[in-house]
């Protein structure tokens, strides 16, 4: 086992324990959602003191000398990998050359270019660790119009996660319908095809605009829990907006997530989703995992709310549903509406483009979930 400096090893995580709540767990969480809502939107709305407000401008291009240098700086740790790691052994269960403080670089390299970097890819974006890995994992990217955030994403999370010796596919799962931004279909959507094409232990959904800062942040599920990984984001002061956030990064076994029933599909536009989700946690009486503040540490690249995103104006009426009717055993994938219009294995991700129509969503009634890792799973 390779530890790192201070000691550090992957079980010292944070556990907040959602079992222990009182008898009047519905009467709290409904007080909890509504004052934990009021906050996040209005600090998303207002300068107050633990936001920091900037300029968004667009993001500098790499030309190819300062492309080959990062890259070379983020494949460092090849050097080591290749002299203490093994095909035959079990990979180590902590990042050889591990650092804290992982560069973050906002600049923008064209797909060509990263492309022809290479990254250590089979097709499809699928990197198979030079080592002997117990877990599989997917990333899920809910995707539309976010090329520019993506390339970043990609040069950031390639090497950062390949460090990490994880047996890993990207998927960006691209909204194609001209219909508001629905980030929950996308992912349940995502879930189900990504499963129709490998099986995977462990489900990581990720926001297209957030890049981690500390090796320390390992992109692997835990059978006991729910994994929350990004909250405390550079863009709040590294601090944890309140204690019922649940989103950015989420690492959940395939198992919890068809426990949950996924994600809601009822939250077209910005805003309620991942409050949902946090419902349908509670509900469900699993754990929520965290870091330590110190090491769940997140860049949001910067940018502007996508056109097509505008404020779910019917979030809180969602949200008071989902908690007073137990709207998770009805919403989710067991009435999951969409179509595929294509998948793509390109040279950095796997693309799923998946198309919608609203009123189906929302008129859609519950059904037995068809998931190909069961044979009958309800």
């Amino acid at each position: 086992m390779v530890e790192s400096a201070g000691g550090f090893s992957s079980t010292n995580i944070m556990r907040w324990s959602i079992t222990r709540q009182s008898r009047k767990r519905l009467f709290s969480l409904f007080i909890g959602c509504m004052l934990s809502m009021f906050l996040i939107f209005q600090q998303l709305n207002q300068p107050i003191s633990y936001r920091r407000t900037r300029n968004v401008r667009p993001l500098p291009d790499l030309n190819q000398s300062r492309l080959a240098n990062i890259y070379q700086e983020k494949y460092a740790f090849k050097y080591y990998q290749e002299k203490l790691i093994s095909p035959n052994q079990a990979c180590p269960s902590l990042p050889i050359n591990m650092s804290e403080q992982v560069p973050v670089y906002q600049e923008h390299a064209s797909l060509t270019m990263l492309e022809n970097m290479g990254f250590n890819l089979l097709p499809g974006g699928k990197f198979v660790p030079p080592c002997k890995t117990q877990q599989k994992t997917a990333i899920i990217i809910p995707f539309r119009n976010r090329e520019v955030h993506l390339s970043v994403w990609l040069l950031h999370l390639h090497p950062f996660l390949q460090k990490q010796n994880i047996a890993y596919t990207v998927f960006v799962v691209n909204q194609v319908a001209n219909e508001t931004f629905n980030k929950g279909i996308l992912m349940n959507s995502g879930f189900v095809e990504v499963a129709k094409l490998d099986k995977f232990d462990c489900f990581i959904f990720h926001d297209v605009d957030l890049l981690p800062e500390d090796d320390r942040i390992f992109y692997t599920c835990d059978p006991s829990g729910i994994k929350h990984l990004a909250y405390a984001l550079e863009e709040w002061n590294y601090k944890l907006l309140y204690q019922s956030l649940v989103g950015g990064v989420v690492a959940v076994t395939w198992q919890d997530y068809l426990r949950l029933n996924g994600f809601s599909n009822q939250y077209f536009g910005w805003g309620g989703e991942d409050d949902d989700f946090y419902v349908r946690i509670s509900q469900n009486k699993l754990d929520i995992i965290r870091y330590p503040l110190a090491i769940s540490r997140y860049t949001m690249v910067q940018h502007h709310r996508d056109a097509g995103n505008n404020v779910n104006e019917d979030r809180y009426r969602l949200l008071r549903e989902s908690i007073t009717t137990n709207m998770h055993q009805r919403d989710g994938l067991n009435n999951l509406r969409y179509t595929v219009e294509g998948i793509q294995k390109l040279p950095l991700y796997t693309q799923i483009d998946i198309s919608f129509v609203s009123d189906e969503v929302r008129n859609a009634k519950p059904s037995t979930i068809k998931f190909p890792y069961l044979k009958d799973s309800t």
